[in-house]
C-alpha cells in the first residue's frame, strides 16, 4: 500500500511553507542558515500539530511528521535554486 493522497498534501504544503520561510529569510550569502532554520521550524510546527491531534481525536502518526519534514526539506532546498528568479519580488525597501 502506497502513501495516501494525505501525506502528498502534507508533503506539498510544508514544501510552500518551508519554501516561503527560506525565501524571507535568505541574505544572499546565508542559505545555508535560512535553509536549516526554515526546515527545523517547520518540523517543529509539523510535531507540535501531530501532538495536538491526539488531544482532538486524530491519530498522531510518525509517517505524517515524516511527510512534513521531507516537504520542508524539498521546499527549502528548492527556495534556495528559485532565489534569483524570485528576488525581483522582494521588496527593496
Amino acid at each position: 500500500m502506497g502513501p495516501s493522497g494525505d501525506k502528498y498534501a502534507q508533503t506539498f504544503a510544508y514544501c510552500c511553507l518551508a519554501g516561503a520561510v527560506t525565501f524571507a529569510l535568505v541574505p544572499q550569502d546565508r542559505w545555508v542558515t535560512a535553509v536549516v532554520l526554515s526546515i527545523v521550524a517547520a518540523s517543529l510546527y509539523g510535531g507540535g500539530v501531530e501532538i495536538i491531534q491526539g488531544f482532538v481525536g486524530r491519530d498522531l502518526s510518525i509517517f505524517d511528521w515524516a511527510a512534513d519534514i521531507l516537504g520542508a526539506a524539498v521546499g527549502a532546498l528548492l527556495a534556495t535554486r528559485l532565489d534569483p528568479w524570485l528576488t525581483r519580488f522582494r521588496s527593496t525597501a
